[in-house]
């Protein structure tokens, strides 16, 4: 276990991965080229549900309420981003889907 990681923080972990995988995998039939929409991105299960779509090839959109988070869905993979304290949630996500709006 990393130094500063306490027992309760690492065992509730795995939760987010299998939550976010459940939801993205196993529902979702996430698939390469797609373009997915991850709303909560600063959230635990948000911000394993970026990974986990950039593993498979999507092109991830990441919406949270602060630029702080969105920096760090940028740092795990997530393509676009999108605050939306400032700015409209789905213009924006259709915007950086290419026009169509996220498939998933």
């Amino acid at each position: 276990m990393p130094d500063g990681l306490d027992f309760e923080t690492a065992a509730a972990g795995h939760l987010f991965f299998a939550t976010a995988w459940h939801m993205a995998v196993t529902l979702g039939n996430i698939h390469a080229g797609q373009d997915v929409l991850v709303n909560a991105a600063g959230s635990g299960v948000g911000s394993s549900a970026i990974q986990i779509a950039k593993v498979h090839g999507a092109n991830v959109i990441a919406s949270a309420g602060s630029d702080e988070k969105l920096t760090r869905a940028k740092e795990l993979g997530a393509d676009g981003v999108i605050n939306y304290t400032s700015e409209d949630l789905a213009e924006q996500a259709v915007a950086l889907s290419g026009g169509k709006g996220p498939d998933l």
